[in-house]
């Protein structure tokens, strides 16, 4: 018999897999930015149809390949900040993504945790996505009640270059 307690945690821990993990692949694809390993290297290619992010600078030029020694076709990537990772094996290769606008964007976690302020009493809810820009939005408490309202959403300057779409 499934009970309450046993479906609950394992829609919390398909929440956690979904969306706390990453992933690692020979293969992978940011936005419209291709990496991908092959004996030797990490590669860098736009992915059909793509366009360099804007945020790049003047000159920047793709596909392009980085020396990591220890890597196959068959090698992990995870890209994170401005790194990629490529694991052979039992080895990992930390290797700087340049130009960093080629590289995750992604906020932090710290960077992203609502929080209440203990003067005011609202509520901040960072890092929320409307029509490709990040927000910081402002609620505020309806009375004694717990229902909030929005007081404000201001665009996020610190993720101001942030690439929307599929992530």
């Amino acid at each position: 018999m499934i009970t309450k307690a046993k479906c609950i945690c394992a829609l919390a821990a398909s929440g956690l897999l979904g969306a706390g993990f990453v992933m690692a692949d020979s293969v992978v694809v940011h936005g419209a930015i291709v990496y991908y390993s092959s004996p030797g290297l990490l590669n860098i290619s736009l992915a059909p149809g793509g366009s360099l992010p804007s945020s790049c600078p003047v000159g920047t030029t793709l596909p392009t390949s980085i020396n990591v020694p220890n890597a196959t076709a068959d090698s992990d990537v995870v890209i994170s900040g401005t790194n990629a990772f490529v694991k052979t094996g039992n080895t990992v290769t930390t290797v700087t993504i340049t130009p960093t606008c080629l590289a995750d964007t992604s906020p932090s976690v710290s960077e992203c945790i609502a929080s209440i302020d203990s003067v005011t009493g609202d509520m901040i809810v960072p890092c929320i996505e409307y029509q490709g820009t990040i927000y910081n939005a402002v609620f505020q408490q309806r009375g004694n009640s717990s229902n909030w309202e929005l007081n404000s959403a201001l665009p996020n300057v610190r993720l101001r270059n942030y690439p929307s779409g599929n992530r």
